[in-house]
């Protein structure tokens, strides 16, 4: 399936969800179709034929990143830990890449963003100390043009495709 833009069929509630506090999951296979995956750590929604791109660290992503490297399969859930309101995008032909200053800023709004949302559910602010305890350039971005998109809350319509190449 070819890539469309990821502005043609995800809304701007959907950009501004993945893009926002939520948890992240980035998961790919290696050729024996044995899957890897990591969390993410932020999330860009861009323009065009640029897709999404993922912040992952490096040294906790060893085997996905390898595996993306490989094969390019991709899928990422982006899910609201308060309500699991989720999505799920898919896409082949992923790739490893160095963040930018751009990325970089992502990632810090990331912490600040899922942080709040979590010390909202009445989470110790100090407990997500371990969980952001990274060095800047140990991430890694994960980027890749989404070919279909899934909604993921759990109930009637959990699974439902929402968005895909025509």
């Amino acid at each position: 399936m070819p890539p469309i833009p990821v502005s043609a069929w995800l809304d701007p509630d959907w950009v501004r969800f993945i893009e926002g506090g939520v948890s992240i999951t980035v998961a790919s296979r290696d050729a024996a179709n044995v899957p890897t995956l990591t969390k993410g750590y932020g999330c860009r929604a861009l323009d065009g034929e640029h897709g999404v791109r993922i912040l992952v660290v490096g040294s906790h992503s060893v085997e996905l990143l390898r595996d993306i490297e490989t094969g390019g399969a991709v899928a990422a859930v982006y899910s609201e830990v308060g309500t699991h309101r989720a999505l799920q995008l898919k896409g082949s032909g992923a790739r490893v890449e160095i963040p930018d200053a751009a990325d970089r800023e992502c990632a810090r709004h990331y912490r600040e963003s899922f942080s709040r949302n979590l010390a909202a559910l009445g989470f110790a602010p100090g407990l997500l100390a371990g969980y952001f305890d990274y060095a800047d350039d140990d991430l890694r971005v994960v980027a890749f043009v989404p070919s279909e998109a899934f909604l993921q809350t759990p109930g009637p319509r959990a699974g439902s495709k929402i968005g895909s190449a025509p």
